[in-house]
């Protein structure tokens, strides 16, 4: 019996060994057969047929060869059919695509089923349609088909959803797992807008996953001359019936797109490149938001962007970035974050910006900082505090602006007859290296270090420091109450030191004639001062010397100067001068020709006694003194 049962195992393993022999032969002929090139399988065409067949749509497919090809031990074996014709009920032909690769389920095979796990369709015509109400339809159409609106054919969102739903093991298509097009020819059609693109060498790749479908799709979109590479991405919840969408793009200049389409007119002030992505939600059968929210996350420049209803002149930016969400439904525009430059100017911005029936608002917070002066005129816009902007530009010269922060709340409709509330815009900076004209007569303040506040209504300047007329400014104040006033009132305050020629210069201007009024030259006085100064007076032309209020009080340390009187001069001393539109006083211990004496001395200004003015002499003279 063991002889026996030796001689079977032994016939059998060599049965076997036969076998798998055949089997390696006929495996490695046919290897080699594969990697000499495509082999047609035309009969399995029909089961293929069977395979994509949608008995509830009534599509139905024709393949005009099948094949197999092999890319070597490292690749999977791939089934591709080469002229897919798909047909509808009435056997009418209603999209085709040159050649279709599909990935076969192993486990459909034992139940003795052939079914797609991966789809691929190769070089086909497609169209992405958006619909009115903002619906996005895709699909696959025929050779040559017309210019219409949308596919001819829904095979495609039926394999779409077939993706969004679980496996269904119990027909082909419910074996699906991926679909992708490669290479098509894309036409999108955006009916709101009634505009074109084509995208040629479009790749589109789905996958089913837990939620529904994620996927993604690239292009290059032509517009004129440009084209614009895209990417989206997204996922399908098949629960309800949405995509969320994230469509990124590069390089992009808005401006060409306006030029080649009427309906994006709106972006032709943009002549800048831009990238970034946006996202947003769509739906399906009736399942998209009216007025979708869009998530926004843009890089632009360098370039310039043309405003004239803003601004004079384009702006020329270095480079703007802007990330937020456009909330259609409520009308507003949430700025997450808002960078811009040029050259050292630097600004960045968050908020909320509305716009609606009722006219546009915002509520912002913005700082900025490195901006110089020269260049205000261009990023203030021109209808914003016109008066402001006027005194400001007329007056302000040199120097950087740093340390800005603006704060704006104007709420749709809050302006009356073109005017914002007071509490519109709220302004505070730092003024470095500035030259301010603030009387058109006096001297510039030059080198001017300052903090600054503006509102709607006011503005001032305070803390600053420089120099006035050779002069040191110490401490400096200028404020205008109303902007809005006829005319407006300003108001300075200056300490200043330096030499008393330098001081008796400043008082001798044109708008105040201190100087004149006393009989004195600036050259003729020396010494040491300090001196506050209050000035008060109208912003118009033409101001006169009765138009300026002001009051004067100075040190005055080391003082010489002529006197009035016959034969003597202030050869040093210590005074305290006081001055107004009314007149001058003067006291303090000097020496006259050498002498000590304590000195009183007043003048009326426009007195009619023909008096020039009073002093009073004081001291104790010795026959040395007398003789000086």
């Amino acid at each position: 019996m063991i002889r026996v049962a030796g001689k079977f195992v032994l016939h059998t393993s060599a049965v076997v060994i036969g076998l798998a022999a055949m089997v390696a032969v006929a495996l490695a002929a046919a290897a080699y057969r594969l990697a000499q090139g495509p082999v047609s399988v035309g009969f399995i065409a029909p089961y293929i047929e069977d395979a994509l067949k949608n008995d509830e749509s009534g599509y139905s497919f024709l393949i005009d060869d099948t094949i197999l090809t092999w890319g070597g031990w490292e690749k999977t074996l791939e089934i591709r059919v080469r002229g897919l014709r798909i047909l509808n009920r009435e056997r009418t032909t209603v999209a085709t695509v040159p050649e279709a690769a599909l990935d076969v389920s192993g486990r459909a095979l034992f139940r003795g089923m052939l079914a797609p796990t991966r789809l691929e369709l190769i070089g086909p015509n497609a169209r992405l349609v958006r619909l009115p109400d903002g619906r996005l339809i895709f699909g696959i159409t025929g050779e040559g088909e017309g210019e219409e609106p949308a596919p001819t054919s829904t095979v495609f969102q039926n394999l779409i959803r077939e993706l969004s739903g679980p496996p269904n093991f119990e027909r082909p298509t419910g074996f699906l797992r991926q679909v992708t097009i490669t290479g098509a020819d894309l036409a999108i059609y955006d009916q709101p807008s009634e505009t074109i693109w084509r995208g040629p060498d479009t790749h589109l790749n789905l996958l089913r996953d837990s939620r529904g479908i994620s996927g993604d799709l690239s292009t290059g979109i032509l517009v004129g001359d440009q084209t614009l590479a895209v990417n989206l991405t997204g996922v399908y919840d098949s629960g309800r019936r949405v995509a969320n969408l994230t469509v990124a793009f590069d390089e992009f200049e808005p401006a060409i797109l306006a030029a080649e389409h009427e309906a994006f007119k709106s972006l032709a002030p943009i002549t800048m490149p831009m990238s970034g992505s946006v996202s947003f939600e769509v739906g399906t059968e009736g399942s998209a938001p009216e007025a979708p929210a869009i998530d926004f996350d843009l890089t632009a420049g360098p370039g310039t962007i043309v405003l004239p209803e803003l601004f004079d002149d384009g702006l020329q930016l270095d480079g703007v970035s802007a990330r937020g969400r456009l909330e259609q439904a409520s009308g507003q525009i949430v700025v997450q974050d808002f960078f811009a430059s040029a050259g050292t100017a630097e600004l960045t911005a968050q908020g909320l910006v509305i716009y609606g029936s009722d006219g546009p608002g915002a509520i912002l917070d913005a700082n900025f900082t490195g901006l110089p002066i020269e260049q205000l005129q261009k990023y203030w816009p021109k209808d914003v505090k016109p008066k402001s902007r006027k005194w400001i530009v007329e007056n302000l010269s040199q120097g950087v602006i740093r340390d800005g922060k603006v704060h704006i709340a104007v709420l749709p409709g809050a302006a009356k007859d073109g005017i914002l509330p007071e509490d519109a815009v709220d302004f505070s900076f730092a003024l470095d290296g500035m030259t301010v004209r603030y009387m058109r007569t006096l001297p510039l303040i030059t080198g001017l270090r300052a903090k600054g506040h503006m509102t709607g209504r006011g503005f001032e300047l305070t803390d600053g420091v420089g120099d006035v007329g050779g002069l040191e400014l110490t401490e400096g104040v200028f404020a205008i109450s109303d902007l809005m006033a006829k005319p407006p009132i300003a108001e300075a305050s200056l300490v200043i030191k330096g030499a008393s020629e330098a001081a008796m210069r400043l008082l001798d201007s044109e708008q105040l004639g201190f100087a004149a009024k006393v009989g004195l030259k600036p050259e003729e006085v020396g010494g040491q001062s300090a001196t506050r100064a209050r000035l008060v007076f109208p912003l118009m032309d033409g101001l006169s010397v009765k138009e300026v209020g002001f009051a004067a009080a100075a040190n005055m340390g080391g003082l010489t100067m002529p006197t009035q009187l016959a034969g003597l001069q202030v050869t040093g001393g210590a005074v305290q001068l006081r001055a107004n539109p009314a007149g001058i006083s003067a006291g303090g211990d000097i020496q006259l020709n050498g002498v000590p004496v304590a000195m009183g001395w007043t003048k009326a200004f426009g007195q009619s006694d023909q008096i020039d003015g009073r002093y009073r002499l004081s001291g104790q003279i010795d026959d040395a003194g007398r003789a000086a």
